[in-house]
């Protein structure tokens, strides 16, 4: 083999390794994929975290437990929102109890926006084990390409 051959093979290697080693052009950046979710779900802006600053002017940071409730007051389980007591326990299941649920949907879980896919999961094996002398149950779940799709 003479040496422009080899030179040849050698430039042939090097450019090759070269296109094996870039990366996909069609991976979004982190901020195109989370700016494509935010666009997905309709949401606008996030709302600023807490600055970790005591004299910030907007959103300091509280590192004062005098300022902090640790006994809050909860409204009282068996009060309608409008004053009335809940009498009967079919009250409670009909009208109390879907108010208590509509304020922790509201205030403490957050609520999924109308525009969220549906996720639908088949559960593929169930394997009931032991971790020491703890019973545990293993699930191995398949997320269907028709739900998969849709999210994307």
């Amino acid at each position: 083999m003479n040496a422009s051959a080899v030179a040849v093979l050698a430039l042939l290697g090097i450019a090759t390794s070269a296109v094996a080693q870039a990366p996909p052009s069609s991976a979004p950046t982190a901020e195109q994929d989370h700016q494509q979710m935010m666009d997905q779900l309709g949401i606008k802006t996030l709302r600023p975290g807490r600055v970790n600053d005591v004299q910030a002017p907007l959103n300091a940071v509280n590192y004062d437990e005098a300022k902090a409730n640790p006994y809050p007051v909860y409204p009282d389980p068996l009060t309608y929102a409008h004053g009335g007591k809940v009498r009967t326990a079919s009250d409670w299941w009909s009208k109390r109890r879907p108010e208590l649920a509509e304020i922790f949907e509201r205030e403490i879980y957050g609520r999924i926006p109308a525009t969220a896919p549906k996720v639908h999961w088949e559960v593929q094996t169930v394997d009931h084990e032991s971790l020491g002398f703890t019973p545990t149950n293993e699930m191995r779940l398949l997320l269907p390409s028709d739900t998969l799709s849709a999210l994307c």
